[in-house]
């Protein structure tokens, strides 16, 4: 790590390390969430949103967050938000692969690999998220931090996912 931005990621990482460590051990109950959400009123759904995006980091399966958003809204309101919280969610993983995380991966990647990654996610960004969002076999969160990592624009990587994140 270099010099003062070094230091910065490895706050960073700590902070999340711990976050994530709490949610799991002091997390709320999914009693104490639908009550949450009733008692958010009108802000329900952003209230759904920011939980959907901490679950994602605390590795609550994205499935299960979806169902739940079904389960708290009903289908009309439950699936575009479903949909708003997977983007919001692949969107913050690929911040932290690309402004945390970034240069101390790219040095562990072989020679001009980077290179090949970003040659690929600028010439075809769109297509290759959506093939990679429709490959049931490639976990959500690599391929949200595998872009992470590339040169890739933010607004390719949001609407490939976006459509991509339809059929689950």
């Amino acid at each position: 790590m270099d010099g003062r931005g070094g230091r910065v990621r490895a706050v960073l990482v700590v902070v999340w390390a711990t976050v994530l460590l709490a949610a799991l051990a002091y997390g709320p109950d999914p009693g104490q969430v639908r009550a949450w959400i009733e008692a958010a009123g009108p802000a329900a759904p952003v209230a759904y949103l920011v939980l959907y995006a901490v679950a994602v980091f605390a590795l609550v399966p994205r499935p299960a967050l979806n169902v739940a958003a079904g389960l708290l809204f009903g289908l009309a309101i439950g699936l575009p938000l479903a949909l708003a919280g997977g983007v919001v969610a692949a969107l913050a993983q690929f911040a932290v692969a690309r402004y945390v995380a970034g240069n101390a991966v790219a040095g562990l990647l072989p020679a001009g690999a980077r290179a090949r990654l970003d040659a690929v996610a600028g010439e075809h960004a769109l297509k290759a998220v959506l093939q990679l969002r429709l490959l049931p076999v490639i976990p959500y969160q690599v391929v949200n931090y595998g872009c992470g990592l590339t040169r890739m624009r933010v607004g390719p990587f949001a609407l490939g996912t976006l459509v991509g994140g339809v059929p689950a």
